[in-house]
């Protein structure tokens, strides 16, 4: 039962990073003739597989993300974001506090900077939660129908984890009225993951340590070597009605460099997002 739990924490770390999904990891990109405006943001993500990185560690989940995050007119953020996972013992399991910075460096080359507070759902003992701090740094070209992007992550606590995501994805316009009040885009995509932590062995013969409460603590919960991880093909279609934006994506991962126990398999999975912006 305190591999599963482990397994679990495992799964609620990551899984919000490994759907690349708009909501989560996009950011606004205006145009900059535009005059600058306040917006808040609220909405909800969906995955119909919870993973991470390509791996869903045995645990058959779906999963619900809502968030909330206003943009100043200078380009400062606040955001939170919470995690239901329906394979948790504590399904309401985490809450993401955050503060950042986007901004549009040179027409067409956006930067976006940011700071994570993980405050997790106690309740359950046996659940370790090693990570608690989360810094990210974003650069995005738009060449117009496609864009470039690159992002380091960096997690810490009493571990400590790297992440290196590029990402290649298309903006082709499918529809879009006089107004520009609404339009319907395809935007496929290509990613590519690289991390120095993936495998279950290195959660299957933890060393414990027991602290002055009796909660145990693994002390070797992350060691891997700084390598590709996981690869992933999308297919989203993103619909702008007014002030509300939608995008359901079907996408397609290639886990790589699991432990032999692991049994990596492709696999293919659902995500929708939905925001609806308020501006002053």
């Amino acid at each position: 039962m305190l591999l599963v739990s482990y397994l679990k924490t495992i799964m609620l770390l990551y899984a919000g990073l490994a759907s690349n999904g708009e909501l989560l990891s996009g950011h606004i990109q205006s145009d900059s003739t535009e005059t600058p405006q306040s917006t808040l943001q609220v909405g909800t993500s969906y995955m119909n597989i919870v993973n991470y990185r390509g791996r869903t560690f045995g645990i058959n989940q779906y999963g619900f993300m809502p968030m909330a995050k206003y943009i100043s007119k200078t380009g400062f953020v606040l955001n939170a974001t919470g995690y239901y996972w329906s394979g948790m013992d504590n399904k309401l399991a985490k809450l993401d506090l955050g503060i950042g910075y986007e901004k549009e460096i040179v027409k067409n080359l956006y930067a976006s900077f940011n700071y994570e507070r993980w405050l997790w759902n106690e309740n359950n003992v046996e659940e370790q939660n090693p990570l608690k701090n989360y810094l990210a740094a974003d650069m995005t070209y738009d060449f117009g129908y496609w864009n470039v992007s690159g992002t380091y992550e960096y997690m810490w606590g009493d571990q400590h984890l790297s992440q290196l995501t590029f990402q290649i994805a298309g903006d082709i316009p499918l529809y879009s009225n006089e107004a520009e009040t609404s339009e319907l885009k395809f935007q496929p995509g290509f990613t590519f993951i690289m991390a120095n932590q993936s495998s279950l062995s290195v959660i299957s013969a933890p060393n414990y340590l027991s602290n002055k409460k009796g909660k145990k603590t693994a002390t070797t919960l992350i060691n891997d070597p700084f390598q590709v991880q996981d690869y992933e093909l999308s297919a989203p279609l993103y619909l702008k009605w007014n002030n509300t934006e939608i995008t359901g994506a079907y996408r397609y991962a290639f886990p790589l460099n699991g432990s032999p126990d692991e049994h990596l398999k492709p696999f293919g999975y659902f995500t929708l997002d939905f925001v609806y912006n308020i501006k002053w």
